[in-house]
C-alpha cells in the first residue's frame, strides 16, 4: 500500500465566516475612525501620520528587518464649487454609491460638521 493509498482523500470545500458584503463593511468600518482622526488633526492644523509595520530585507545579510513607516491617508473629504465640504465614503480605489438616485457624497457646511457626519 503506497502512502497516498493510506489518505482519506476528499472533495473539500472552504467555508467563509463572512459573506462578501460583510467583509467590505468591515473594512470601511475600520477605515471611518482613520478619516475622523485624519479630519481633526487637519482641522487643528497639526500633523497627522499613521504608522504601519513593513518587512525589509538587507540584500547583503539577507535578513529581514520589521520597521515602522508612515500610512498613506487620502482624504475623503474635499472643498465643493459651492464652498462646502463634501464626503465621499470609498472602497479601496473606489467611490461607495448611495441609492438608486447614483449620489456618491454627503454635503455638509464646513469642517468641523465633516467628523459629525
Amino acid at each position: 500500500m503506497s502512502f497516498l493509498e493510506s489518505l482519506k482523500l476528499v472533495n473539500g470545500k472552504r467555508v467563509r465566516q463572512l459573506s462578501p458584503i460583510e467583509a467590505k463593511r468591515k473594512k470601511l468600518s475600520l477605515r471611518l475612525p482613520e478619516q475622523m482622526e485624519f479630519c481633526e488633526t487637519h482641522i487643528s492644523r497639526k500633523s497627522y501620520a499613521p504608522k504601519r509595520l513593513k518587512t525589509i530585507s538587507n540584500k547583503v545579510t539577507s535578513q529581514q528587518d520589521i520597521v515602522a513607516v508612515a500610512k498613506r491617508v487620502k482624504k475623503w473629504y474635499w472643498m465643493s464649487e459651492s464652498v462646502k465640504m463634501n464626503i465621499a465614503f470609498r472602497y479601496g480605489a473606489s467611490i461607495l454609491i448611495f441609492g438608486k438616485a447614483g449620489k456618491n457624497a454627503v454635503e455638509v457646511a464646513n469642517h468641523p460638521h465633516v467628523v459629525e457626519a
